[in-house]
């Protein structure tokens, strides 16, 4: 689970680096690389954690990931999962992790970047998934098959070692949820450097959402 939870961090370091507000080419030949090593060998070095290669690769894919976010930078993915950190001790893989998906189209979908981002999250699917899954899927489709991707292994991960799949399987309460805003803000505006346009507004109403998705969406199918 510590395997699981971890990679997915380095996913998470790989599609916020790539789709920040910072990202440049450094950043984006590293996070493309290294999100290559994590969809061909996280859920196997999970799976068969005796196999060095798969982990040497998931080894790899996390420096590389580290060297891309720290040319561009975390997002809000981070912010509320710093939040949930600190609030309700949620381990900081597993709320990226949760969190993923749900940013994601909540980044496509409320701000002004939405279709540029639409455009570089459908560039994931490619890097995430291989050239068939990329070829096969309508552009128009992309960015929404490559959160689709991360939901997908989610659910594998779930399914093998216990990553619980929404902030409620993972022991966060509705009560906890304003004071979770409130650290994730700040964490968002004043350590990572997030434009304020593209935080959510009010405890009650995108920040709300956004949770409530991760309960609905990431929930074992």
């Amino acid at each position: 689970r510590v395997q699981a939870a971890t990679g997915m961090d380095t996913l998470v370091h790989c599609v916020e680096a790539y789709t920040g507000l910072g990202h440049n080419p450094i950043s984006d030949g590293l996070a493309l690389s290294a999100l290559e090593l994590v969809g061909r060998s996280l859920f196997n070095a999970v799976s068969d954690p005796s196999q060095a290669r798969y982990r040497m690769d998931m080894l790899n894919a996390s420096l590389m990931a580290g060297m891309a976010f720290s040319n561009s930078m975390v997002g809000l993915c981070h912010a509320m999962a710093h939040g949930c950190g600190a609030v309700a001790q949620i381990p900081h893989g597993e709320a990226v992790a949760i969190l993923l998906p749900a940013v994601m189209r909540y980044n496509m979908e409320a701000n002004s970047r939405g279709e540029a981002l639409s455009q570089r999250y459908g560039r994931l699917l490619l890097a995430l998934s291989g050239p068939e899954v990329y070829a096969g899927a309508s552009p128009l489709h992309r960015g929404e098959k490559a959160i689709q991707a991360v939901e997908d292994l989610n659910r594998l991960l779930h399914s093998k070692c216990g990553l619980p799949l929404s902030l409620s399987q993972a022991g966060v309460t509705r009560e906890q949820l304003p004071a979770i805003y409130v650290d994730g803000q700040l964490a968002a505006v004043w350590r990572l450097g997030v434009d304020e346009e593209f935080l959510p507004v009010g405890t009650d109403c995108r920040f709300i959402q956004i949770i409530e998705e991760t309960e609905e969406s990431n929930h074992e199918k």
